[in-house]
């Protein structure tokens, strides 16, 4: 599985990423239903698990409310605050019609939906050529993604993380000069805006990547949505745009929870406060995000335009003053775009690659070690506390994200990339011709 010596280098530099789709596509079964007979055991053997859903009951009560005429931010909706945007709970007002067990399960299935679609998207922009296989890998490898705290926890949670994702994955992934770029391009990435405020950092990013008319675009339709707030609910908006949204105490969590991974958090937990200092974190988070922001911009300019989205959704997080574990769902194109790197390496760098990702990152049910069995589903960030290293995987995210932007910066061109293969992987590949095309 291979390309032939001929090859142009920036096809040899693909072949990677056909290789795990390959690999993805004739195991998609195993891939699947493993994890999926996995994620359904923990469903029904652990209670919080089996119990769960409260995000999605805050955003089924949020909708709710807004039918009911009543206060949205004054008091809480459920046992929990609700935080979104007055525009995200007119949306939310259609999941009232539906009863919560299914509205659960009917959730779950358009997470996985457009987990499979954020899987097969990426791989497209790493550039697999396999187009005709490319749903079952990615099908398959949904499987496994389950399983990355993120998202698993969220889809515990019924979050909302994935579906604003796979938004802004479809509406920032075209180029200005491509085909298949359209006038209104950059108006989802306003309207996920909309709905959680940290989506806003793809705009500056449009911006930095001069795509001035999309960004645009995005701003018009953030203010269509703040407008649409205005419309229909004119004093929860005023309350809201006042500077309720800055609020963070009004948000359920505490940042020295290990659920917390930002930089606000990782700052609160080294200064044992139960907030950093306001200015000295402003400067630090302006700071992160533009390096975050430069680093993202260059894996564009290098051709990695994926690397580039996925860079931008975690500065996003990253920065934001309050940030969940389960909001990190950008940690799943970075874990494809490493693992693809990977495997054009040797097998035992692929395997260090794999274990090493799957330590930090997987859904471990580490409290069943830890006699915590009804706390949040963490991974390694549930390892119990040992000083000092605990300040190493208690705030692992931020770590491998200030990684990623190091790596990042020191990019090549996406050209010069291109590993040594001898064998003809054009030839031996029925799913392309001599030419290389699908």
């Amino acid at each position: 599985m291979s390309l032939r010596p001929d090859a142009p280098e920036a096809a040899r530099a693909d072949a990677p990423a056909d290789r795990l789709v390959a690999w993805a596509a004739r195991n998609a079964t195993l891939l699947l239903v493993l994890p999926l007979l996995a994620y359904a055991a923990f469903n029904c053997f652990n209670p919080l698990a089996r119990n769960n859903g409260m995000d999605l009951d805050v955003y089924r009560a949020a909708g709710q409310v807004v039918r009911d005429g009543g206060s949205l931010y004054a008091d809480p909706v459920t046992d929990l605050n609700y935080n979104y945007t007055p525009f995200a709970a007119l949306l939310f007002v259609p999941m009232t019609v539906v009863p919560p067990e299914a509205l659960r399960v009917l959730w779950l299935v358009l997470n996985m939906a457009l987990l499979v679609y954020i899987i097969a998207t990426a791989l497209s922009l790493i550039g697999t050529r396999l187009g005709s296989r490319l749903l079952r890998a990615s099908i398959g490898l949904a499987g496994l993604m389950l399983w990355l705290q993120p998202v698993t926890w969220g889809m515990v949670l019924g979050q909302v993380n994935v579906v604003l994702a796979a938004v802004l994955l479809w509406d920032g992934k075209t180029a200005p000069d491509s085909a298949s770029h359209k006038w209104y391009r950059g108006i989802m990435i306003g309207v996920a805006t909309g709905i959680r405020l940290t989506p806003g950092l793809f705009i500056v990013y449009l911006l930095t990547i001069r795509r001035t008319r999309t960004a645009l675009m995005a701003c018009a339709g953030f203010f269509g949505t703040v407008a649409v707030g205005f419309v229909a609910l004119p004093h929860q908006s005023l309350w809201y745009w006042q500077g309720h949204f800055a609020d963070v105490h009004h948000i359920d969590g505490d940042n020295h929870d290990r659920d917390v991974q930002s930089l606000a958090a990782t700052m609160s937990r080294l200064l044992d406060r139960d907030q950093p200092p306001t200015a000295l974190w402003l400067i630090l988070a302006c700071l992160l995000g533009a390096v975050g922001l430069a680093a993202a911009a260059r894996a564009h300019r290098r051709g990695y335009t994926l690397l580039g989205l996925a860079l931008c959704g975690l500065t996003a997080e990253a920065v934001s003053p309050f940030s969940w574990s389960h909001h990190w769902v950008w940690l799943v194109p970075a874990t494809l775009i490493l693992v693809t790197h990977a495997t054009g390496r040797s097998r035992r760098y692929l395997f260090l690659t794999v274990a090493s990702t799957a330590i930090c990152l997987a859904a471990w049910p580490l409290g069943y070690l830890t006699h915590d069995r009804l706390g949040p589903i963490l991974g390694a960030l549930a390892l119990p506390v040992v000083p000092p290293l605990d300040v190493i995987y208690g705030n692992l995210y931020l770590w491998l994200y200030l990684g990623t932007v190091i790596a990042t910066l020191f990019l090549r061109d996406r050209k010069s990339l291109a590993p040594s293969w001898s064998h003809n992987r054009i030839a031996t590949d029925p799913d392309l011709d001599n030419s290389g095309r699908t």
